[in-house]
Formats: C-alpha cells, sequence, structure tokens
C-alpha cells in the first residue's frame, strides 16, 4: 500500500532537533536520551548525559555523542557544523513525520510525499491559484 501525504514532512516526530545540541558537554540538553529503530528495527537508545568525574552529571554534547554512536574516531575533533552535517543523517536525529513512524509499524505500507506548492498533484493548490484569482 502507497499512501500519498501532502508535504506534511515538517510535522516531525522527533521532540528534539540536532541544532538544540551543544558541541561541547556541560550545557543543557533538550532531551535525557535519544532513541532510533536500527536496521532490524529494533529500537536503540543513547544516554545524553555522563557522569564525570566528582560523580556529577553532565550533558555529553554532540561531539562524545558522535564518538559513542562510532561516527567520529575516539581521538577526532570536529567542528560543530561538520557533526550536525555527520549526525543529521543517522537515524537518532533523522526526522521523520509521525505518519512515517506510524507506518513503519505496518510492513506493506509506504508513504510518499508530494513536493510543496506542486499544482500538478495536490489539488488544493488549484484551489489556492483559483481564490487568489
Amino acid at each position: 500500500i502507497e499512501i500519498l501525504g501532502d508535504n506534511a514532512t515538517t510535522h516531525t516526530s522527533k521532540m528534539y532537533s540536532i541544532n538544540d545540541f551543544r558541541k561541547n558537554p556541560g550545557y543543557d540538553c533538550p532531551v535525557d536520551y535519544l532513541e532510533w529503530f536500527d536496521e532490524n528495527k529494533n529500537i536503540q537508545r543513547l544516554s545524553c548525559y555522563f557522569e564525570d568525574e566528582n560523580g556529577e552529571t553532565k550533558s555529553k554534547g554532540l561531539l562524545k555523542i558522535a564518538k559513542d554512536l562510532k561516527l567520529v574516531k575516539p581521538s577526532e575533533n570536529k567542528k560543530l557544523s561538520e557533526l550536525r552535517e555527520l549526525l543529521k543523517i543517522h537515524p537518532a536525529f533523522k526526522e521523520e513525520t509521525k505518519l512515517e513512524e506510524l507506518a513503519r509499524s505496518f510492513p506493506n505500507i509506504k508513504i510518499v510525499f508530494i513536493p510543496k506548492f506542486h499544482c500538478e498533484l495536490s489539488p488544493i493548490e488549484g484551489v489556492w491559484a483559483f481564490a487568489k484569482n
């Protein structure tokens, strides 16, 4: 079954964005942990916090998260913009719609989104054009 969606890709199911995270540890973090589905559709979870040498809990920051996800070598350092580009393709940060999240639980359903403002594929665009005239 294929479901045609009207550019609803802006309605993300994630409660956070990669832009909400800082590079270095110690800053406020928008969530306590990241969740995503692996290639076998099993849920994975990674804590966004760690305990420092004094026993205090601190946020990890994007660099440490990237190292924990094995996207960056332990000795490697990256700029914030590089980290965001690297991490935004990881399932923990990849934005999917609530509809896509729901459809994932049904193996034979695929969601296809039409381009924004496409008058031939989205009938409402023709209605809006008529109303504007």
